[in-house]
């Protein structure tokens, strides 16, 4: 257990063949390429930075995730409760990516599933709204006269509202104004349908707490100000009634048949949706998905870390860091298919940011990653990995023993019950 001594490589291709020389690298993944953007010679530079653009390969990867959101909103995976702890990381082979590179309609996918998005979320804007009208509606609902009826008086006025109980033997009381007033009470109905189905809240009384009650007046035009005044002073509400042209309930109906075509349009969508994340022929469906995001992020990474570089007329330059272990390696792939290509192998300097490799038997994996998780100490330090592998141990053994002993309490408890 200690960390890993690291060599510092500086690699000079031709400059046409960097782009196949960034995938060899990427494909060893031996190599963390660093920035070389300041190397420069005195006077007129010979070296200038690398211009690598990504704008097409992040099209690609934002088409992607926009039909990954849209599967995992309408279609989610079902993951046990392990995999939600450590997602299992995508396996595959060159043979699939390559069958999915060939055989995925990228572009025809995304207009597909900009078409779906669209409709679901036109369709459940539209359903918020009616439900919404239908929940202000649903208090009204039981009230016996037409909307358009109820303001189609001219030379009277008819006003619905609610007033405490104990205030209706008030209503005109000592006022010549309210000989020429009627009201009545209007009692509630039951409303044909209960909103309850579509909102799962209970429909909102008539009746606060049965201490006020509904009631409507009918009055003279020109004695609505003092009418109103009368009303206010017995603790009147004005209940606000919808512009519609028939009953309210008639109105809920027209909406609940509204509400159950869109809510088809929604399952329609889903369906479709769920037959694009379950692929109907080879390249097609979420795994493939996720293989062409992973192909895609893994070639953005390579051009930036191509862009770290540095090149020439001829030439293209790249530097990083290496494992010393793993130069043999990395030496013979690069004479083997780069003979054009020079490497120079060497300690890096005390001033160099050098990465850090902690190389561990698996019996103390567990502690890497603690290790990894509180960040690694600098690459002239010390591993710290041997001095928390006991108090590591000890504290999860602890924690295991508590379990048993808790099990075992159970196990006892339950066969005294059974036995008592």
């Amino acid at each position: 257990m200690a960390i890993e001594p690291i060599q510092k490589v500086t690699l000079i291709s031709p400059r046409d063949s960097h782009e196949r020389l960034m995938r060899t690298i990427n494909r060893l993944g031996v190599m963390q390429v660093t920035d070389l953007k300041d190397i420069q010679e005195s006077g007129e530079p010979l070296l200038r930075s690398c211009d690598t653009r990504t704008e097409g390969v992040d099209e690609k990867i934002q088409q992607i995730d926009f039909i990954l959101n849209l599967v995992n909103l309408l279609s989610p995976e079902k993951q046990s409760f392990i995999q939600g702890l450590a997602p299992v990381p995508l396996v595959t082979s060159p043979q699939e990516i390559q069958s999915v590179l060939d055989k995925f309609d990228l572009k025809q996918t995304f207009m597909n599933a900009s078409d779906l998005d669209e409709k679901y979320r036109s369709a459940e804007r539209v359903i918020s709204e009616i439900e919404n009208e239908m929940k202000e509606l649903d208090p009204l609902s039981d009230l016996p006269f037409n909307m358009a009826d109820f303001r189609s008086t001219t030379k009277t006025r008819l006003l619905l509202g609610t007033l405490p109980r104990k205030s209706l033997g008030l209503l005109g009381e000592g006022t010549e104004l309210w000989n020429r007033v009627a009201w009545e009470e209007i009692e509630p109905g039951v409303t044909q349908k209960p909103i309850t189905a579509i909102s799962r809240e209970p429909a909102p009384s008539p009746r606060t707490g049965g201490e006020r009650v509904r009631i409507v007046t009918a009055f003279l035009a020109e004695d609505s100000e003092g009418v109103r005044k009368d009303l206010a002073s017995v603790g009147f509400d004005e209940i606000q009634l919808p512009e519609l042209s028939v009953k309210v309930s008639e109105r809920i109906d027209e909406l609940r048949s509204d509400l159950a075509a869109y809510k088809q349009k929604v399952d329609d969508v889903v369906d479709r949706v769920k037959s694009l994340a379950q692929g109907h022929r080879v390249g097609e469906g979420r795994r493939s998905l996720l293989i062409l995001r992973a192909y895609w992020e893994n070639m953005k990474n390579t051009r930036l870390a191509s862009a770290k570089g540095a090149e020439g007329k001829w030439v293209h330059v790249i530097g990083g860091y290496i494992r010393k272990k793993d130069v043999e390696r990395f030496l013979v792939t690069m004479s083997e298919e780069f003979p054009d290509s020079e490497a120079t192998i060497q300690d890096p300097g005390p001033d160099d940011d050098v990465p850090v490799s902690i190389t561990v038997p698996n019996l103390f994996r567990p502690i890497q990653l603690l290790v990894e998780m509180f960040g690694l100490p600098p690459y002239k330090s010390f591993d710290p990995t041997p001095f928390m592998q006991v108090n590591f141990y000890l504290f999860f053994g602890i924690c295991f023993s508590d379990v048993c002993y808790g099990l075992m309490l159970t196990a006892l408890g339950g066969y005294l019950a059974a036995k008592t």
